[in-house]
């Protein structure tokens, strides 16, 4: 993710991408998920990164619990 010039590293753990469609994690994997869900991804992830939220790292990491769950 891009924070103006500076390069910002989201991690965005198996937990979360499951939670949030189960589905399509289940038929295409993790990946198929993320490229479908990557708009509120990053989204949550630029939330998190105003607040400060990130890891010792400096990376922002999206955990199941910040995603919503899609609905079938």
């Amino acid at each position: 993710m891009l924070y103006g010039p500076t390069l910002v590293t989201v991690l965005v753990t198996h937990a979360a991408l499951d939670d949030i469609d189960h589905a399509t994690t289940r038929a295409g994997g993790h990946l198929a998920c993320f490229h479908k869900h990557r708009d509120e991804i990053e989204q949550v992830a630029s939330i998190k990164h105003q607040r400060g939220l990130l890891d010792e790292s400096g990376a922002i990491v999206v955990h199941a619990g910040d995603l919503k769950p899609s609905h079938p």
